[in-house]
């Protein structure tokens, strides 16, 4: 269980921080959100 709430925080941690510059930026919330999934990618899970 240690591991799945440890890469839900890396995936959080990644939407906190890339979601607000992507809104700021004007390009929407969704491709925040697809970026922090490309950020995290692979190496994540």
């Amino acid at each position: 269980m240690d591991g799945f709430f440890s890469q839900a925080l890396v995936l959080l941690g990644a939407t906190l921080i890339l979601l607000p510059l992507f809104q700021r930026l004007g390009l929407g919330s969704i491709l925040g959100y697809l970026a922090a999934g490309i950020a995290v990618g692979h190496w994540g899970w």
